[in-house]
């Protein structure tokens, strides 16, 4: 989605601009809010959505931001855009079942990280990931739950995914294409 906005290609939002923030759906905490109490908005505390540019701190108005609904989504990260792409694609594209194993490369990105969640919250009985660097590697096993994960540039991806999934792959969720996905 990042590369497209930075494209010019025809889309139904306004694309990225060169030394201009980037903008997309941000999650943040409500600090102060002048009026709050006796105008009916938004009380301090408040976790809300807006499209305004990613930064630590946002001067927003109250009518673009949205109140979570963390009743429907109790964790805040699934209101992003990068957990809707995984939900669709682990619940409505791939139908993982359980016991399932599942590959999903570029693992340690928004989309990735995600996918590899709900893979296993929706059934999957392994879930092996992609990234470039043992560091994220480290972080997909032991913060996110995957079961194994093959690096880049670590030798054949292939062999790596042998020794991975024995048994083999149910499913694949590509994010980079090229040789994982080969």
């Amino acid at each position: 989605v990042m590369r497209t906005l930075m494209s010019d290609a025809n889309l139904p939002m306004p694309a990225y601009e060169v030394n201009r923030p980037l903008w997309g759906p941000v999650i943040g905490e409500v600090i102060a809010a002048p009026g709050a109490a006796a105008g009916g908005r938004i009380e301090p505390g408040t976790l809300v959505q807006h499209h305004d540019s990613w930064r630590e701190y946002a001067a927003v108005d109250a009518d673009v931001a949205k109140p979570l609904d963390l009743a429907a989504l109790p964790d805040p990260a699934a209101h992003l855009s990068q957990a809707l792409t995984a939900w669709a694609a682990v619940v409505e594209a791939a139908e993982v079942r359980p016991g399932e194993t599942a590959f999903v490369s570029g693992a340690a990105g928004g989309v990735g990280c995600m996918a590899g969640q709900m893979l296993r919250l929706h059934g999957a009985g392994r879930v092996i990931g992609s990234t470039g660097s043992r560091r994220k590697a480290d972080y997909l096993v032991n913060e996110l739950g995957y079961d194994a994960v093959v690096i880049r540039g670590a030798g054949p991806i292939e062999g790596q995914l042998r020794e991975a999934a024995p048994d083999g792959i149910d499913v694949v969720f590509d994010t980079v294409g090229g040789e994982q996905l080969r």
